[in-house]
């Protein structure tokens, strides 16, 4: 402190002093002295805190530390120590010595845990509850080892169910503590109460089914108690962590008791059964207890009621109908779904309720129809009539007000369940596979030319209820030929007259598709090998590209039928490479080619179909020339050397600053040298005539439109024929002579030297500056 007051007095002695006040005259005798008035004097450093400003506190560390971990050892230890001596030094005590040492151990740990919670030690309290808890399990399995309170005659499954209801009596309340002691629920009872119950509701389940000899229905209703009041009392005292792991036992107990009551109910289908015999009872229990929850829930209780209202529908349906024929129990299912949709209406939680249950019910009528398909399960009488209730259910359902049918789709889902229901009724019905496709196919396509002039929505029932009529022709390809073309057609149709450009693309797609599907099809019935699925797929894919080249504008139309044709037409040289003949491949070759040269030259927005096309064609070309079994080189090199040449051509033709070297190398290359050295070998044969003309004839155009590359090589190659087809000759001269006219001609080189010289520079430069 007397360092701080030194530094304040050396602030104020350097501190600026205040301006002088002005002399003011004496004030006259008598008269009062007014005071001086009070000026703030100026500092020139702010005032020295009387305290050092506090420390920022550090936030207070969670997760697991040091004492976390010493605690939970220590809990451990005392666990494994009991029971040790339980197993060890059990026996050396008597009875009450055995139970008083456990009960004073339990009573110990639960005392330790109730303090350490009172004085707000969270870390310790969790851990003396757990070993308080674990103890408890201890004493009360022990208990019954030992027989007390006739406990070994209770079966170890309900008394396992028992010390699970003990537990969650117990466990959660403790837990409940700690919030109002800690400010949070203790975790690890939580955890107890949680996992408890599913070790105890399966053993009590499958107890009461097997050893107990009680239905499926009750023994599950009874152990589903168990997790039930573990959810209540977590879910009341606001325990998370063990509402949470409860709540799926709970969730699963449900479903199982849903199907033991439908179970039970159907094996005594008549008013007997299910009355005086109870079978009946569980769907009663059920219907009551959701009609309950529905009247008293806050949420969920439309839910409620729908599960009330089915259970009853179920036992109303099943004491009706009794064991009369199936075909008698879906009409009338069939009716009461489809008065029930036009009948029932509102917002109320029963008519909620209601549209649930009627929605439940179309669905499973649904499904019994697509099993009737198969014609093995179910009359065609009953999938008809389950079809024709569905629909007018789907039709009356659009008037609701809880979950409605929106307008846009009722025509759609209407016709789609009455197409489903027509063909599961040829189904059931087992007719044959043509008439099935006959009769689908007609339908499909009065459905698609009906909603052609829809909304969006209903036009594309019409494709996809296309594709679903060919599912009856299958299992037949003599059938499935006739059905993919007419389907095909059907499609091209709509893909040509419908004005919605997505949708025309996606007809023309599936009518492309159909089309090769219906000649694979008729090769494999008619039996023909594989040249014919070929030559099929490649005309197709051909017949789709130029439609979508040379007839269609529009980009999305255009676009993906271009891209379907390119895959057909894949798949059919693939198909045409089976045939191993080479001959076959290069004719499909060829007609690619040929497709793509056309729209290269007659479209002008697909110049660039060239390109693959000029590929195509030398494809088409490998493969004649290897099915000819032709040896000579030149026909592999010859026309890679025309397109090498072509294209080389085009980009001079293009750019005047692009030179010949590099455009018309790599062509004159191909076109020479493979039939240079065989040229050589034979200077006075076909070949070199041949070779000779070709460089004769490029020595011509270089020299003509002053190119460098054909010139040079022009050059190179007759030189090199000249000097091979003279060599023989200059052989056959006598010595002296040759050495005569080589000195001559030196003599002569010699004395115009210079002339030469500058006859050869000029030579090169006017080579040098070809292009």
């Amino acid at each position: 402190m007397e360092r701080v007051d030194a530094l304040v007095a050396e602030a104020r002695k350097v501190r600026p002093q205040p301006p002088a006040a002005p002399v003011a005259t004496p004030a006259p005798t008598g008269a009062p002295v007014p005071a001086a008035p009070m000026t703030p004097q100026a500092t020139a450093f702010p005032p020295f805190p009387a305290t050092a400003p506090p420390r920022p506190t550090s936030a207070p560390r969670t997760g697991l530390d040091a004492g976390s971990v010493i605690l939970g050892l220590g809990a451990l230890l005392l666990l494994v120590a009991a029971t040790i001596f339980i197993s060890v030094s059990w026996d050396r005590l008597g009875l009450f010595g055995r139970s008083m040492v456990l009960f004073a151990a339990t009573v110990a740990a639960a005392a330790a845990a109730a303090f350490t919670t009172r004085r707000r030690l969270s870390a310790s309290a969790e851990a003396l509850w757990a070993v308080g808890f674990g103890l408890l399990t201890l004493d009360w399995f022990a208990a019954r080892a030992e027989g007390l309170f006739a406990l070994d005659v209770v079966p170890g499954e309900i008394h396992l169910g028992g010390w699970a209801v003990l537990l969650a009596l117990l466990a959660l309340p403790v837990a409940r503590l700690g919030r109002t002691r800690l400010g949070r629920h203790l975790v690890l009872p939580q955890i107890y109460a949680g996992v408890a119950p599913w070790i105890a509701v399966p053993a009590v389940l499958f107890y009461l089914w097997s050893d107990a000899d009680w239905t499926a229905f009750w023994s599950g209703a009874v152990a589903g108690l168990l997790a039930a009041l573990v959810v209540t009392l977590a879910w009341r005292l606001r325990a998370r962590i063990a509402l949470w792991i409860a709540v799926p036992l709970g969730a699963a107990v449900v479903p199982f008791l849903v199907i033991a009551a439908l179970t039970e109910a159907f094996t005594s289908p008549d008013l007997d059964g299910l009355v005086l015999n109870g079978h009946g009872a569980p769907l009663a229990v059920i219907a009551v207890g959701s009609a309950v929850a529905a009247l008293v829930l806050p949420r969920g209780a439309s839910g409620a009621a729908a599960v009330a209202l089915t259970a009853v529908g179920i036992l109303v349906l099943t004491a009706v109908v009794g064991e009369s024929s199936a075909t008698i129990a879906a009409i009338v299912a069939a009716v009461i779904i489809a008065l029930g949709s036009i009948v029932v209406r509102g917002a109320s939680v029963w008519a909620r309720g209601a549209h649930a249950a009627l929605v439940t019910a179309a669905g499973g009528a649904l499904l019994v129809v697509l099993a009737g398909w198969s014609g093995d399960v179910v009359t065609p009488v009953a999938v008809a009539a389950l079809s024709v209730g569905v629909a007018a259910a789907a039709w009356g359902a659009h008037r609701w007000t809880s979950i409605a049918l929106p307008r846009p789709l009722l025509r759609p889902v209407v016709v789609s369940i009455l197409l489903v229901g027509l063909m599961a009724t040829m189904g059931a019905a087992e007719l044959p596979a043509s008439a099935q496709a006959a009769v689908a196919i007609a339908a499909a396509v009065v459905v698609a030319w009906r909603l052609a002039r829809g909304t969006r929505v209903e036009q594309w029932i019409g494709p996809a209820a296309l594709l679903v009529a060919l599912l009856p022709a299958s299992s037949n390809d003599g059938v499935a030929a006739w059905s993919y073309a007419i389907v095909a057609a059907a499609l091209a149709i709509l893909a040509a007259t419908t004005r919605w450009d997505l949708l025309a693309a996606v007809s023309g797609v599936l009518a492309a598709l159909t089309a090769a599907g219906a000649g694979v099809a008729l090769s494999s019935s008619a039996g023909l090998d594989a040249r014919g699925v070929s030559l099929w797929l490649t005309l197709t894919g051909v017949a789709a590209f130029g439609i979508a080249s040379w007839y269609l504008e529009s980009p999305v139309r255009r676009l993906p039928l271009e891209a379907t044709a390119g895959v057909v037409a894949f798949a059919g040289v693939l198909a045409g490479l089976d045939v191993q003949d080479a001959s076959w491949a290069a004719l499909l070759f060829l007609v690619l080619a040929l497709t793509l040269f056309a729209a290269a030259a007659d479209v002008a927005d697909r110049r660039w179909c060239a390109v693959p096309a000029v590929v195509l064609a030398v494809l088409s070309w490998i493969c004649f020339i290897v099915g000819e079994e032709i040896t000579s080189v030149e026909a592999f090199t010859v026309p890679l050397a025309a397109v090498a040449l072509g294209i080389g051509g085009w980009f001079l033709r293009r750019d005047a600053s692009v030179r010949t070297v590099p455009a018309l190398g790599v062509g004159l290359a191909l076109a020479v040298l493979p039939s240079l050295p065989q040229a050589l070998a034979d200077p006075t044969g076909l070949r070199a005539v041949l070779l000779g003309l070709a460089a004769l004839v490029a020595l011509a155009v270089g020299g003509w439109r002053s190119w460098q590359a054909p010139f040079v090589v022009g050059v190179v190659v007759l030189a090199l024929l000249v000097i091979v087809n003279l060599w023989p000759l200059a052989m056959a001269v006598q010595r002296w002579a040759l050495f005569g006219l080589l000195g001559i001609a030196l003599l002569v080189i010699g004395v115009t030297w210079e002339a030469r010289v500058r006859q050869g520079r000029a030579a090169l430069r006017v080579v040098a500056s070809m292009r």
